[in-house]
């Protein structure tokens, strides 16, 4: 079994592409885990910081680095084959958090074996993505739609476009809500707090499109 994990910028494309690889019938994956950035990673930096003080409580009375290795890895192994046994028969797992990029050198201490993918799209379209991302509620498209929804993307934006600047009712509410993007301050490095930077990227990424 092969392990690949799939990193990049937020609003880089990561999300389309684990949908185009995960089409495959050889290919198992499923959504945002966050194994390393949020679980492991915590781990991680709770084992450095006991180095730092005086005293004996923490894991470093019972454990050495290559035992925590060799337990967080037990563990994050539990996790990649559940997510294999969503597609039994599969060749490859596909581990995809955008956001672990900040996390690769744990994942290649625990995982020296696997494969990266690291997807890069053009910075100003990233940019553009993220200030529509914060206008808008449309990362939820191109999601499984609930199976009592009996709504596709094409009737939602039927809807939007012949009913311009009102507020769908409560029946249209909870048929497009099908998923609540996380809020913008989940990433704050990559989003500028200057009004000024914000609309020097905007008019960068109009002039791109021209």
């Amino acid at each position: 079994m092969k392990t690949v994990f799939l990193v990049g910028c937020p609003r880089s494309g990561t999300t389309w592409l684990q949908i185009i690889l995960g089409s495959h019938p050889g290919i198992a994956t499923v959504r945002e885990t966050h194994l390393f950035d949020r679980y492991l990673a915590d781990i991680y930096a709770r084992y450095e910081s006991e180095a730092q003080k005086i005293g004996k409580d923490g894991l470093r009375i019972l454990l050495g680095e290559d035992k925590l290795d060799r337990l967080c890895r037990n563990f994050a192994d539990g996790v990649l084959a559940e997510i294999a046994a969503t597609k039994p028969g599969c060749s490859v797992v596909l581990e995809k958090t955008a956001s672990q990029i900040w996390s690769t050198q744990l994942m290649r201490r625990l995982y020296p074996e696997a494969y990266f993918l690291h997807i890069v799209r053009d910075p100003r379209a990233v940019a553009a993505s993220m200030l529509a991302y914060a206008r808008e509620s449309w990362a939820n498209e191109g999601e499984p739609r609930r199976a009592d929804s009996g709504r596709g993307v094409a009737e939602r934006r039927h809807d939007r476009s012949s009913r311009p600047g009102r507020v769908a009712s409560g029946a249209s509410r909870s048929a497009t809500r099908i998923w609540s993007p996380p809020p913008m301050r989940r990433w704050p490095r990559f989003w500028p707090r200057s009004a000024s930077i914000r609309s020097a990227m905007t008019a960068s990424a109009s002039r791109s499109t021209h």
